[in-house]
């Protein structure tokens, strides 16, 4: 079963994974791809437009949506953060234009369009980090991004773990999705390999019974005993950190737990109002 596909809402098949030592336990990074896009921005750009509302403890998929549409951030209700704020916003970093967003949002295509450059209109270091070449020559103001001024020197682009990436053919209008996906993947990649080196460490002289279960999208799942919620929730937290981003931007990871299967995960502040 690919846990992947699963959808998030769906508790029919979650209903059926049990904890067989006491305690299911998930630790998620939170809006890490806004994040990593925040932290661009500041490196790149020298713009601390995301930074900063992460620094103020906002919510960045309200934040887009109120530039978005131009109102203010008390005002944005839950539709126009989902649609905007979030659908849009993650879209359009990925290189989505308007078919997409119509598709997505399932709106018009007049709207979607509307919504696009809105978007790019309230967020404009989407473009200035990624800015590929059009398509026709009807576009004689056109100013590459951060991106392709690189690509253009270099050949590719380089991420803070080595990795080179490259332009795909007709996959330019994608290097901006390349390099965020690739980050969080290789953060993923390095988290685990911390987490699965501490989970060999003896806590008051006995050894850590919690193990690794699953890793899904940006989250690590354990099942442990229930002793053990308290140190894995003390430590996990920093070891999904990476210096080379939270130096830079603060780093989220949310904590969720259930004694009884996954289709009842709640935060795990609740879990111990509960308890």
């Amino acid at each position: 079963m690919n846990f992947q596909n699963i959808p998030r809402d769906d508790k029919t098949v979650k209903r059926a994974i049990l904890p067989k030592r006491g305690a299911l336990s998930e630790f998620d990074f939170s809006q890490i791809e806004p994040r990593i896009f925040g932290y661009y921005c500041a490196v790149g750009l020298k713009d601390d437009t995301i930074l900063q509302v992460y620094r103020d403890g906002r919510d960045v998929y309200r934040e887009v949506a109120a530039r978005t549409y131009k109102i203010g951030y008390d005002e944005v209700n839950a539709k126009q953060r989902q649609d905007a704020g979030k659908i849009g916003f993650l879209a359009t970093l990925y290189g989505a234009g308007p078919k997409a967003l119509k598709e997505q949002i399932r709106i018009p295509l007049k709207d979607a369009k509307e919504l696009y450059y809105s978007i790019h209109e309230g967020m404009p270091q989407i473009r200035m980090l990624s800015n590929p070449p059009p398509r026709t020559g009807r576009h004689p103001d056109y100013t590459p991004g951060l991106i392709e001024r690189i690509v253009q020197q270099r050949g590719y682009i380089k991420t803070p773990y080595g990795r080179h990436l490259h332009v795909e053919k007709f996959g330019a209008h994608k290097m901006l999705n390349k390099l965020i996906q690739g980050c969080a993947a290789d953060l993923m990649k390095e988290s685990l390999r911390k987490v699965d080196a501490y989970l060999g460490n003896t806590v008051d002289a006995l050894p850590l019974q919690s193990r690794m279960v699953t890793s899904i999208h940006d989250s690590i799942g354990f099942d442990g005993p229930i002793s053990e919620l308290q140190h894995l929730h003390d430590t996990i937290p920093d070891l999904m950190r990476s210096k080379w981003l939270t130096d830079v931007i603060p780093v989220e990871i949310d904590h969720e737990v259930s004694t009884t299967s996954w289709a009842d995960m709640i935060s795990y502040d609740e879990w111990l109002e509960a308890a």
